[in-house]
């Protein structure tokens, strides 16, 4: 040992290089290990704090091409459609080696009647769009330009302007004809007025927007056979005792639905909240309270998440109850259309097979844990997601009473209906896998893992 000291000190600049090395390779060490650490602890952050979700779309067969007359042209505009030869069931999406996290489901949604409860007053409210009167002509006249007509009778919202309106059977290329000291009813939607013609003196014409119609469906999705005949115009004489009549209850039902309408809200039943695509994306946020926990979703318990500006209009907080009249179910699409000029109308009838209005089949209280802001509505994003205005979110499981005679509209699924969720950074294998089967050819999936794979390859590199 002193030999091996004196022949280290006989060599100072070796020696000093030496120690040198060693306290760098020492540091090198340690720096290596906490960077290791703290990649580690990150990468179970970063594992924590992102999931994985895809919606998912089924493929249309075929494209259906339609025309509409416009009276304003004088010619048919033509819109197309998608076509489905079968609506396929959320089965389609089970195969061995899926390892769902979540899901996968396809959510309805459902309309509560709470005329106790005042809704989010909206420039895009589906109601304000329209209104309902009886009306006669002031004149013998055949409605293919705007006429002038004279409310009788306004029986929704009010007349634009004054008693005295412009009337177009815009969407008719054959309308019949109206007859002076007749009266009829229509469902108006105002407008501006589009015929060039009559821009001087019309400057709003109103043309027929809805007339009675069923739209109901079986739990296979059959359109079920009804007794809501559509009349040969959307638009019909007003003849004597007319409400007494089959029709004119038919029309008074209509017309019930249609302020029921403004007073109902959807309800959003889904099995997990990162389910939820604007959950998922950060576009809604829980605001106060707490998230539906795994356990009340599993259970089915009477929870639910409300909006913020529901809340406020109604004075609600964490831990009040409140009632969910269910009513209707739509499994096509979204709660967005519920309300929707920006959106499209309503695409569904609030009428039964047997002309009535649905009927509550869920009548139940559920306790408010958690308050959230969608903050989409403003930025348009009504109707793009799978939540609207005033949605109440439920556990799937805690609608336990059967929607099968309530069912108002249905259809294949969609991206704002149907997601799962699977284990973060197995897209690749898993996007594989599903190709691999036979019906993958009727989906179209996104996936969003909210950046994770990036994230978590640069943590790998690191």
């Amino acid at each position: 040992m002193k030999t091996s000291i004196q022949h280290l000190l006989r060599t100072p600049v070796k020696t000093a290089l030496f120690l040198l090395l060693v306290a760098a390779g020492t540091a090198l060490l340690v720096f290596s290990a906490v960077l290791w650490t703290t990649t580690v602890q990150k990468m179970d952050a970063v594992e924590g704090m992102f999931t994985t979700i895809a919606t998912v779309t089924q493929a249309s067969d075929d494209v259906a091409v339609y025309s509409s007359w416009d009276a304003a042209t004088k010619t048919y505009r033509n819109f197309r459609a998608s076509r489905y030869s079968r609506v396929l069931g959320i089965d389609a999406l089970l195969f061995d080696g899926a390892n769902y996290i979540n899901g996968p489901e396809k959510r309805p949604y459902y309309g509560a009647y709470l005329p106790e409860y005042k809704k989010t007053d909206t420039q895009y409210g589906f109601a304000d769009m329209f209104f309902v009167a009886e009306f006669t002509p002031l004149e013998d006249c055949v409605p293919t330009e705007p006429v002038p007509v004279q409310a009788v009778r306004v029986l929704h919202r009010t007349v634009p302007g004054n008693d005295t309106f412009w009337f177009c059977d815009h969407h008719n290329d054959t309308p019949p004809a109206l007859e002076k000291g007749k009266t009829y009813i229509g469902c108006l939607f105002a407008a501006a007025n589009a015929h060039a013609d009559a821009a001087s003196t019309a400057y709003t014409e109103c043309y027929p927007w809805m007339s009675p119609d069923c739209t109901q469906f079986d739990q296979q999705g059959n359109p079920v056979d009804n007794d809501v005949a559509p009349a040969p115009a959307m638009w019909e004489e007003v003849g004597p005792d007319f409400y007494n009549t089959a029709r004119g209850k038919v029309w008074q039902n209509l017309l019930d639905s249609i302020c029921r309408l403004d007073e109902t809200i959807p309800v959003l039943p889904t099995n997990a909240l990162t389910l939820l695509p604007s959950f998922h994306s950060g576009d809604a946020l829980l605001t106060q309270g707490r998230e539906i926990s795994a356990a009340e979703f599993a259970d089915g318990a009477r929870v639910c998440l409300i909006s913020a500006e529901f809340a406020q209009n109604n004075a609600l907080a964490v831990g009040d109850t409140l009632p969910l009249p269910l009513y209707f179910a739509n499994h096509r699409s979204a709660p967005g259309l519920l309300m929707g000029y920006a959106t499209g109308a309503l695409d569904f009838s609030l009428l039964n097979s047997a002309g009535d209005l649905y009927p509550v089949f869920s009548r139940e209280e559920y306790t408010i844990v958690g308050i959230y802001r969608y903050r989409s509505f403003l930025a348009g994003g009504l109707g793009a997601s799978e939540i609207g205005r005033d949605t109440v979110i439920i556990p799937m499981r805690s609608v336990r009473a059967s929607d099968q005679h309530n069912i108002a509209n249905f259809g294949p699924m969609q991206a704002t209906t149907t997601s799962f969720q699977i284990e973060n950074g197995t897209i690749a294998a898993f996007d594989a896998r599903f190709a691999a089967q036979p019906q993958s050819k009727h989906f179209e999936i996104r996936y969003d893992d909210g950046g994770y794979e990036a994230i978590s390859g640069s943590l790998q590199n690191t």
